[in-house]
């Protein structure tokens, strides 16, 4: 919209965005992460802690990432094909080197109603620790002396992907992970960006329909932002309101945001709210009427 982009940082277990930005379509993706790590930190602030950090593919900064490690901060990105690292990590994982498997086969539910169904997954992940293949990861003036003899990389850890989906790569794997966290258990951080997908595809793109942007009510880049970043307040406003109606919903099919809003609609069209000065009610229509 407008030549825009919306930047979302998403807590990935209650599904309630932390930070969120709009910025100019061709800025690139580092400086937007950058802008939100920082205002997610404060809003957890007394609360929480702001542990680990799930990138897309479309962020990869060593400077950056470099960086939010220097603050505690776990990283997990896929590794862009175009690197060198990946390819380092490949080719240990084909050779048997230093590798610590981990593999495991669970049963997944795909479908929904009568096209329901399960499947089961076996994907088996490398963990590979440490390589020093990415000269860039570290401070600026550390990057610049990549060229010198005696030019250390700092180590990142990496977990390459085989089977994977009904997709098989061979010994060498793909895709590549790389992480600063420690990769005993490589199916973690596997799991970890399995939760941004689930957040990215069920998620966002699943709530779209329901929160339309439509146009905003001024075609200006200012209107459009602010259209777009209430939207988004909304979005977190009627999830953090969902959660505590999960507890009540154990037992049954998980729902999708357009089918669970459906169903509160169904619950509630017989309920009215009826503000007086500072307080509010909820009441049937019935003892609404009696009033």
């Amino acid at each position: 919209m407008y030549g825009f982009t919306l930047i979302v940082l998403i807590d990935a277990r209650t599904k309630i965005p932390l930070a969120a930005t709009v910025v100019p379509r061709q800025e690139p993706d580092t400086l937007s992460w950058r802008a939100l790590v920082t205002p997610a930190r404060t809003n957890l602030a007394g609360h929480a802690r702001l542990h680990k950090v799930v990138f897309d593919k479309g962020v990869w900064d060593g400077v950056e990432l470099w960086g939010l490690a220097q603050h505690g901060i776990l990283l997990v990105v896929p590794a862009k094909d175009t690197m060198a690292v990946p390819l380092d990590a490949q080719a240990q994982a084909a050779a048997g080197e230093g590798i610590t498997v981990g593999r495991r086969g669970p049963t997944v539910r795909q479908g929904q109603g009568t096209t329901a169904g399960t499947e089961r997954r076996e994907p088996a992940v490398v963990g590979l620790a440490p390589l020093t293949t990415d000269d860039q990861y570290g401070t600026p003036a550390h990057g610049r002396g990549h060229n010198r003899r005696d030019f250390r990389p700092n180590p990142m850890n990496a977990v390459v992907v085989r089977p994977w989906n009904g997709h098989e790569s061979g010994p060498g794997g793909k895709p590549v992970f790389l992480t600063n966290a420690p990769v005993d258990n490589p199916l973690q951080p596997f799991d970890d960006d399995d939760d941004r997908r689930l957040i990215e595809h069920g998620c966002l793109k699943e709530s779209q329909p329901p929160w339309s942007l439509t146009q905003p009510p001024q075609k200006t880049a200012r209107a459009g932002r602010v259209h777009v970043l209430f939207t988004v307040l909304m979005f977190a406003l009627a999830t953090a309101y969902r959660l505590p109606c999960e507890p009540a919903d154990l037992g049954k099919e998980p729902v999708g945001w357009q089918r669970w809003r459906r169903q509160l609609l169904e619950q509630t069209r017989d309920h009215v709210m009826v503000l007086a000065q500072d307080g509010y009610g909820i009441f049937h229509l019935a003892a609404y009427s009696r009033l």
